[in-house]
């Protein structure tokens, strides 16, 4: 019984159990990007810069460094600086994604925006267990669980003669929702093991898990 127990993780890491906590699961590779505090200067009647680009969850700070009095304004009525002195500092923090448009209620032609791009989630997805094996080919599947942020993802598997090496990859599928997918392989040779894992890109790239099969000898 004592070996048993210490055998059971190596087993179930061998059949794809361990990694990610899901059988046939990879983490993904991608991470979000952290929120950052950045700075609009209000001079010469311009907003500089006029255009910004910052992750969701970032701080924009207006600084009005001019000799008159400004504003910042959204276009929908979202935020308001009300009349900033010479000076005087406004800011606010974007929670939502996406473009917001502002001006200066003083100075109709001095406009700006801020562009929110929101944190890229990549997809997700498992390796099934060979099927159909026959003297000469195989099928793979796979499942394509989440698409992420995205709304496609493009699935394949990655495949080769050794652990962790894949030197082909079968022909790209793309998906918008979440399900199974597969692939024939054919030519292959006998007396033969074969590694594979699906994969899966889209805003990041993810993988499931390796698992393998063998060609055994015709009879």
């Amino acid at each position: 019984r004592r070996k048993l127990f210490y055998l059971l993780p190596a087993m179930l890491t061998l059949a794809g159990f361990l990694p990610g906590g899901l059988p046939g699961f990879s983490p993904p590779s991608a991470q979000a990007a952290p929120p950052v505090t950045a700075q609009v200067n209000i001079s010469g009647s311009a907003f500089l810069p006029a255009t910004l680009t910052v992750p969701v969850g970032s701080t924009v700070n207006w600084t009005n460094n001019d000799a008159i009095p400004h504003t910042v304004t959204s276009n929908d009525n979202l935020f308001d600086s009300g009349f900033l002195l010479p000076g005087a500092a406004f800011n606010r923090i974007f929670n939502q994604s996406g473009t917001f448009q502002y001006f200066c209620q003083i100075h109709a032609l001095m406009t700006g925006r801020i562009i929110v791009e929101a944190n890229a989630v990549p997809p997700t997805v498992t390796t099934n267990v060979a099927d159909n094996i026959a003297a000469t080919s195989a099928r793979l599947s796979g499942n394509l669980t989440s698409l992420g942020s995205a709304t496609t993802a493009n699935v394949s598997f990655q495949w080769g003669l050794s652990s962790g090496n894949y030197a082909n990859e079968t022909p790209v599928q793309s998906m918008s929702v979440p399900g199974s997918f597969s692939a024939n392989l054919n030519g292959l040779s006998s007396n033969t093991t074969y590694y594979f894992r699906a994969k899966a890109a889209g805003d990041g790239t993810s993988f499931g898990v390796e698992r393998s099969f063998t060609i055994l000898a015709a009879a």
